[in-house]
C-alpha cells in the first residue's frame, strides 16, 4: 500500500495517544488507546493496508523517523507499506526498511471493538497543535478527555 500525506499525519496524530498501534487486517482502521485507557483513537486509512496480517507496530515515533529517512534520502518520496506475520517492510524507490512486528500481548493495543452508544463529546484537534507547543497540547488534549469521562 502506498502512503499518503494524509495517512501520515493519521499515524502523527495516533502518535500524539499512544507509541503502540495496531491496524486490523483487511481493514482501513487505525486503532490506538492511551496507557491509561481512557482515550481511544481510531481513524481510517485511505487505502486497505494489508488483506493477509495485522500491522502491530510498537513504536511509533520510530516508524514515522524511518518515514522521514525514507522520504529525504529517495528520489522517490512515495513509500510504500507491505507487511508479513513477523515483519513489516518500507520501501521508498530502491530503499528498503524492515520493521520487525510486535505481539500484541506486549502491546496497549485495543483487542475488542469498543461501541459507543452515543458521544458525550467529538472534537477534533487538527489546528490547535500546530498554534500551541506539543506538551501543551496533549495536556489540553488529555484534561478535554479526562473531564468528558467524569
Amino acid at each position: 500500500m502506498k502512503l499518503t500525506t494524509s495517512d501520515i499525519e493519521t499515524l502523527k496524530q495516533a502518535s500524539l495517544i499512544n507509541p503502540n498501534l495496531r491496524i486490523p487486517k483487511g481493514s482501513k482502521r487505525i486503532l490506538t488507546i492511551s496507557l491509561m485507557k481512557c482515550v481511544m483513537f481510531e481513524k481510517e486509512f485511505s487505502n486497505v493496508v494489508s488483506k493477509t496480517n495485522d500491522v502491530l507496530i510498537y513504536d511509533l515515533n520510530e516508524f514515522l523517523r524511518i518515514l522521514k529517512v525514507l522520504q529525504d534520502n529517495s528520489t522517490h518520496k512515495d513509500v510504500e507499506l507491505d507487511c508479513d506475520s513477523k515483519f513489516i517492510y518500507l520501501k521508498s524507490g530502491q530503499d528498503e526498511y524492515k520493521i520487525k512486528q510486535q505481539s500484541k500481548d506486549r502491546m496497549c493495543v485495543p483487542t475488542k471493538e469498543v461501541v459507543c452508544e452515543s458521544l458525550n463529546y467529538q472534537f477534533h484537534l487538527m489546528g490547535l497543535q500546530h498554534i500551541l507547543p506539543h506538551k501543551f497540547a496533549l495536556l489540553i488534549f488529555y484534561m478535554v478527555f479526562v473531564q468528558s469521562l467524569l
